[in-house]
């Protein structure tokens, strides 16, 4: 193997693949949860009321799983941490949210 065209290659993929890896995954899900540390500090979250676009549905990667409402006529969607049970499309929600990770609890309004 060492001897292969290919191992300097192999070498060099193995040792950036971590990194890289490691980059993306703190920019996407560390820095936006650090930036509402403040907030959870404070247990100061903002909310809002919309109208459920796609139908709130359990499952997703430990437990969490996204949904689409539509608030103020934009569709936002939120990364749920808590929904209640039987919430359909249509349904008037009150989201109960962190604004840069948009971790949510959805509510029947």
């Amino acid at each position: 193997m060492k001897n292969s065209l290919h191992y300097s290659k192999i070498k060099i993929c193995s040792r950036i693949g971590p990194v890289s890896l490691y980059i993306i995954i703190s920019i996407f899900v560390v820095l936006p949860l650090y930036k509402d540390k403040k907030l959870l500090s404070q247990n100061s979250f903002e909310c809002t009321h919309g109208v459920v676009y796609q139908e709130v549905l359990d499952g997703g990667v430990l437990g969490l799983f996204k949904t689409i409402i539509d608030v103020d006529g934009n569709d936002v969607e939120y990364n749920v941490l808590y929904a209640e049970k039987n919430i359909k499309k249509g349904d008037l929600v009150k989201v109960t949210y962190l604004p840069n990770s948009m971790y949510a609890i959805v509510e029947l309004n």
